[in-house]
């Protein structure tokens, strides 16, 4: 399964009418900017390096399309995997969805390309905050995003959907599945967190006292006294 590949893809699906239903919905951005004072020209089929005045370009989609197979039912949040109907038969259970697809990943630092992509999170814009993902790696987006704000000591902007991140054009983290992040290792070395509503703050601060329990009974130790001689 080549996730980069695959978003590559369906990020070439991306046209005029996708973007129009973006704009509709409250994205504005749909490619991450990236400013660097390298420049890279293609040559023989690999990025050199060229030294350039720094410049701010376009790096790396952050949205594609694809029509994919999936579980409709499900409440808020994480419903499940998703396959793109080009690449198998339909399963049991799953229905053809039109989504768009988010990329769970890392981009090269020089670059600011997408060098590695672990996941894949699927939505309709009919339901925004009931998503699929396609490997089940990812925990959160924005890991990236996360890593800049414990570098400079900014406040990390929390949203509740990855329909959220996109109008935040990629500044800013989302988690997708609750049941599995710990928020305590995952914004480790963060100044402070800011949760988009009062409700994604309260499932933040819920998730952190779960993982603060026990997940066992400890016992009492019975009292025992010491005999002397």
């Amino acid at each position: 399964m080549n996730l980069l590949h695959e978003f590559a893809t369906a990020s070439a699906r991306i046209t005029t009418r996708h973007r129009d239903f973006l704009v509709s919905a409250g994205v504005l951005q749909v490619d991450a900017t990236h400013t660097s004072s390298i420049g890279w020209r293609l040559v023989g089929g690999h990025l050199e390096p060229v030294p350039a005045e720094p410049q701010t370009y376009t790096a790396r989609r952050l949205v594609g399309w694809s029509q994919v197979w999936a579980d409709p039912a499900g409440g808020a949040g994480l419903s499940g995997a998703f396959e793109p109907v080009s690449d198998a038969p339909q399963s049991p259970g799953t229905e053809s969805v039109k989504a768009f697809i988010v990329p769970v990943g890392s981009p090269d630092s020089d670059t600011g390309m997408w060098a590695e992509v672990w996941d894949l999170c699927a939505f309709n814009l009919a339901r925004p905050g009931h998503w699929w993902l396609r490997s089940g790696l990812a925990e959160m987006i924005g890991e990236d995003y996360v890593a800049d704000c414990v570098e400079t000591g900014a406040a990390v902007r929390l949203v509740a959907t990855p329909l959220d991140w996109l109008r935040a054009g990629g500044r800013a983290a989302c988690v997708l599945d609750w049941s599995r992040i710990d928020p305590r290792a995952a914004f480790a070395g963060c100044s402070r967190v800011e949760p988009a509503a009062p409700d994604l703050g309260r499932t933040l601060k819920a998730r952190i006292r779960q993982l603060a329990r026990a997940p066992f009974v400890i016992g009492e130790a019975a009292a025992t006294e010491t005999a002397h001689a």
